[in-house]
């Protein structure tokens, strides 16, 4: 039998006790004074990490609070007012007055906000917990400011603890938790991304990694003799489920790469049945958050798509080595900022927020040479192999993250939906630190060898402060700071104005929002930024017909506008709506020709206009009366159950431009039309066909039934088709093209073969 190998006294694990100070079993009476030790000594070593943990988790805070210059900022004002800022205080408030995310019943009205077609927070589920625990004491703003600063605080924790189980020295072990915590992808997110931000289970996944490639865990063993890393796989697994679909992906793709590796290293299938164990946890717990979604069974002729998932976004969106190593864009010195703006020409620029820092780029090179080379000299061979193992999970992540790599062999096989994967950089960046980490202890070790203990723990701690510092100074940036002052004006002219609509309306009213936009997830309309019309929802308690799920009941809407807004009010008012909003920034006149149209219907020439003149509100009420009187309102449900066109597979978003909408769409798609109604109809699916080649057909396929409609050539064509659909039913259209496709903007990475210009539905 071989004699254990201990590592050279320069590069053992602190925390590990030396050969020398293990008991004897020799010595039986020095066993009872040794047990006696054990304890307190167990103690002071537990107080003693708690302390450093929390010293990295000040830090991080500190480091936050300079770069953001928390000192400006206002408790019950998002750090931005725009943007997914404005999804992320919905979440909020649908928690305050439903109880949970999935449900808005002020968005949708008049049916209401059901999320249960969109699965965006299935792998958010202990994020979600804590808005709602922060909530139920903070206003939506607060308690998203709240998470995204608390964030660096508890992703320096876990970093702390997942470095120190690495065996990174407690200084180097808080000093880079901070800088981890301090990573530009952090702020660069910021409260749009909001659960992206919160990467604290990164690290987790990481240590369990390592632990297995070394071949330091199994969960086969009895449970009896199961220690802390064999918990830790159910724990991990748990954790990283809950915090993040990528992060769950990111981890069950390093844990299997690790338990593979080691099956081999070991001729043993145990490491990889432990792997094995780890991701059918993931999934469980995935499937558990994902219930809802799961369970909600769709109204017929219901359907969902979100747009840009493809294999040319996943190529798009991977992840870019240059884009680890550059520097930020904004650097504080100039000239590095420079090396980032060669790359602006990009066809595929990403993100824009996967550098590393200094400390990362050093940290993925020493990782990646570690693996590389052979272990040759016994002094530093203990270090390789520690490494080693960092190096080997380091270039398994970016092969499966980076630009045509495994992700796009992912998403050729049909799993283009987790299309981001340059977001990968936070599990590159961990690791790069932590091998950073070990080789700084390394040479410390070696230069304080002949040093006394007190000078030796010194020249680490101010090696440790020098890392925190240079980490701070390269990851962030003045232009990091929000404008503080900017967002507050328009937050409370915001809260003044809905405050002037609801008093006036009263808080039971329901209000139309203009110009149409699906949610989620669309392009801006003119000068209005997606997701803008939630402002309303977010400052007041009135009903809005924006945020219902595009493909599910709010389709009756752009149905309602198909032939104007001057024929659409007497709909609208039977529908229930007390008002209409104009967003005036979604039009290229600014809402001149459609209010002027709004006037003439309804005889109302004072709207409820916001400080600087970009929003107006007009009050329906009278008008409808009028109607009523008259006896001319249409009836409710031929306006909410009529015939509605359903976007399908293969085709993008509405976009719209001086009033003309449009959709593009793949060489192949698919459009529905469906009937909510009791009765059969014949329904009418109208439009114009736009392609790039002048005389390509594009085809109609339709209940065993082919209609061919011809370019011209200018590449347009009229479209005029009409299809029997049963009564509560849903008829497919399935859609080609033999035209060449259009080619799109740089940077656009959708397959632009035909543009359906005012596609629409109506009875025929």
């Amino acid at each position: 039998m071989s004699t254990p190998q201990t590592l050279p006294e320069d590069l053992r694990d602190p925390s590990e006790p030396t050969a020398a100070a293990a008991p004897s079993a020799t010595e039986p009476t020095a066993a009872a004074p040794a047990a006696a030790e054990r304890a307190p000594s167990r103690r002071r070593t537990i107080a003693l990490e708690l302390a450093w943990a929390a010293g990295a988790a000040a830090v991080a805070l500190a480091g936050a609070a300079l770069t953001l210059r928390l000192w400006r900022a206002h408790l019950n004002v998002p750090f931005s007012g725009g943007g997914d800022v404005m999804l992320a205080l919905m979440t909020v408030k649908n928690m305050e007055t439903g109880g949970w995310t999935q449900f808005g019943a002020g968005l949708g009205a008049p049916f209401g906000q059901d999320l249960a077609a969109y699965p965006s927070s299935v792998g958010d589920l202990w994020h979600l917990l804590t808005l709602k625990l922060l909530s139920l004491v903070l206003s939506p703003a607060a308690t998203v400011n709240v998470f995204f600063v608390g964030g660096f605080a508890v992703i320096a924790l876990f970093a702390y603890a997942a470095l120190r189980s690495l065996t990174v020295s407690r200084p180097l072990a808080c000093a880079l938790a901070a800088v981890y915590s301090w990573l530009p992808y952090h702020f660069l997110r910021g409260e749009s991304h909001l659960f992206l931000s919160a990467y604290y289970a990164v690290p987790v996944a990481v240590a369990l990694a390592v632990a297995l490639y070394a071949g330091r865990v199994d969960v086969w063993r009895s449970p009896r003799r199961w220690r802390v890393r064999e918990w830790g796989v159910i724990v991990s697994a748990v954790l990283v489920a809950g915090t993040g679909l990528y992060y769950a992906v990111f981890s069950v793709v390093l844990v299997v790469a690790a338990g593979l590796l080691a099956a081999i290293a070991h001729r043993s299938w145990r490491p990889a049945l432990t792997a094995g164990v780890h991701t059918g946890t993931v999934l469980v717990v995935l499937a558990l958050a994902a219930l809802p979604n799961l369970l909600y069974e769709p109204e017929p002729g219901s359907g969902f798509a979100i747009d840009g998932r493809s294999y040319g976004a996943t190529e798009f969106y991977g992840l870019k080595i240059a884009n680890l190593l550059l520097p930020l864009g904004r650097h504080r010195i100039a000239e590095l900022g420079s090396l980032r703006g060669a790359t602006v020409d990009s066809p595929i620029p990403g993100e824009g927020s996967e550098t590393l820092g200094a400390l990362g780029a050093l940290g993925l090179v020493i990782a990646v040479v570690a693996l590389l080379v052979p272990i040759g000299a016994r002094a530093v061979a203990p270090l390789l192999a520690r490494l080693r193992a960092l190096g080997a999970l380091t270039v398994v992540m970016v092969l499966a993250a980076t630009v045509a790599g495994l992700n796009s062999v992912l998403a050729a096989l049909g799993f283009a939906e987790l299309r981001a994967w340059n977001r990968a950089s936070v599990v590159v960046a961990f690791l790069a630190l932590a091998a950073l980490g070990l080789t700084l202890d390394a040479l410390l070790t070696r230069v304080t060898r002949e040093r006394a203990r007190r000078t030796a723990a010194a020249v680490t701690v101010a090696a440790a402060g020098l890392v925190g510092a240079v980490g701070l100074y390269d990851q962030t940036s003045d232009a990091m700071v929000p404008d503080y002052a900017g967002t507050a004006f328009g937050w409370n002219r915001d809260i003044d104005y809905f405050r002037e609509v609801e008093a006036k309306l009263g808080s039971e009213a329901m209000v139309f929002n203009l110009p149409y936009a699906p949610f989620p997830e669309h392009p801006p309309i003119v000068n209005m930024a997606d997701y803008s019309h939630l402002r309303g929802y977010i400052h007041s308690n009135l009903s809005w017909s924006y945020g219902g799920v595009k493909g599910q009941e709010a389709e009756w809407q752009p149905t309602a506008l198909g032939d104007g807004i001057t024929a659409a009010l007497p709909r609208l008012v039977a529908a229930g709506f007390d008002a209409v909003y104009v967003n005036r920034l979604g039009y290229a006149d600014r809402g001149a020709a459609i209010e002027a149209e709004i006037r003439a219907e309804t005889g109302s020439t004072r709207p409820v206009v916001n400080y600087d003149a970009t929003l107006a509100t007009y009050d329906l009420r009278a008008y409808g009366e009028r109607l009523r009187k008259a006896d001319a309102l249409p009836d409710p449900d031929s306006v909410l159950e009529g015939p509605r066109l359903v976007i399908g597979e293969g085709v993008y978003g509405v976009e719209e431009v001086d009033g003309t909408r449009w959709n593009w769409a793949e060489q192949q798609f698919q459009v529905g039309i469906t009937n909510p109604g009791d009765e059969d109809a014949r329904i009418r699916l109208t439009g114009e066909i736009v392609v790039a080649s002048p005389g390509a057909e594009v085809a109609f396929h339709v209940a065993g039934r082919t209609t061919a409609v011809v370019a011209g050539a200018d590449g347009t064509a009229k479209l005029d088709l009409t299809v029997s659909v049963p009564a509560e039913s849903l008829v497919e259209v399935d859609v080609s093209t033999d035209s060449m496709p259009t080619p799109g903007s740089p940077g656009d990475v959708r397959s632009l073969y035909v543009r359906l210009v005012e596609l629409d539905v109506a009875p025929a």
